[in-house]
């Protein structure tokens, strides 16, 4: 757009952080073996992800099958949410 920043124009057109107004996704029944690169594969689909944040059970420390993905525009988060809601 005309009105890019600075720093969009020093990352080559990309932001380095997310929208102030975007979607910190939860997503349920994630496969456990699933790593970071996996999952983004997965949600870029929709657009750029910003995060990927695992669960971890605090009683065992081992990861649960949830993660929370952090798109860095708000309408990529709801594209996937609108595709992906109630699928498995």
């Amino acid at each position: 757009t005309e009105h890019s920043s600075v720093s969009d124009k020093i990352m080559g057109g990309s932001t380095r952080w997310p929208d102030s107004d975007t979607i910190k996704m939860f997503v349920d029944q994630v496969p456990k073996s699933f790593n970071e690169t996996q999952c983004k594969e997965i949600f870029e689909v929709y657009g750029r992800v910003h995060q990927v944040d695992f669960s971890i059970n605090k009683e065992t420390l081992q990861r649960k099958d949830e993660v929370f993905v952090t798109f860095y525009h708000r309408k990529d988060a709801l594209s996937a949410l609108y595709v992906l809601h109630n699928t498995k």
